[in-house]
C-alpha cells in the first residue's frame, strides 16, 4: 500500500525535491521561495507537497495543499472523508480503487493550487 500511494505522487517528483526516501517514509517538497504572512513576515524556501509514512496501525498520507487551500477540503471526495484527520492528512488501512482514483484527482488539484499560489513554477 505504501508503494501504491507513493506511485500517486511520483509523476510530480521531477518538479519537486525528495527530502525523505526510505522503506517507510517518503516526502516531496517544493523548492520555490515564498514570504510568510505572519505578523513578522520572513522569506522561506520550500514547503511540503506530500508525505507518506508507515505506522503500526495505518499508513498516513500527508497532503499539504489541503492545509493551504480550503477549496480542496470543501470539494473533498466522499470516499476520502472517513479517513481525513487533522488539517491535511489521511489515515489509511487499505486503498480501494475508488480511494486511489479520488486521491489521484485530489493530488492533481493540489498541484494546480500550488501552481496558482506560485509555490511551484515548473510544469
Amino acid at each position: 500500500m505504501f508503494n501504491q500511494l507513493k506511485s500517486l505522487v511520483l509523476p510530480y517528483k521531477e518538479f519537486l525535491e525528495v527530502k525523505m526516501n526510505t522503506a517507510d517514509h517518503y516526502e516531496l517538497w517544493t523548492n520555490e521561495g515564498y514570504r510568510t504572512t505572519s505578523l513578522h513576515p520572513v522569506n522561506k524556501r520550500g514547503i511540503q507537497f506530500a508525505a507518506i509514512m508507515i505506522y503500526a496501525e495505518h499508513i498516513t498520507f500527508y497532503f499539504q495543499p489541503l492545509y493551504l487551500d480550503n477549496t480542496l477540503k470543501e470539494e473533498l471526495a466522499e470516499s476520502l472523508k472517513p479517513f481525513f484527520r487533522g488539517k491535511s492528512c489521511f489515515h489509511l488501512k487499505e486503498v480501494s480503487d475508488q480511494i486511489n482514483n479520488d486521491l489521484k484527482v485530489l493530488i492533481k488539484k493540489g498541484w494546480q493550487s500550488y501552481q496558482k499560489m506560485g509555490l511551484v513554477i515548473r510544469d
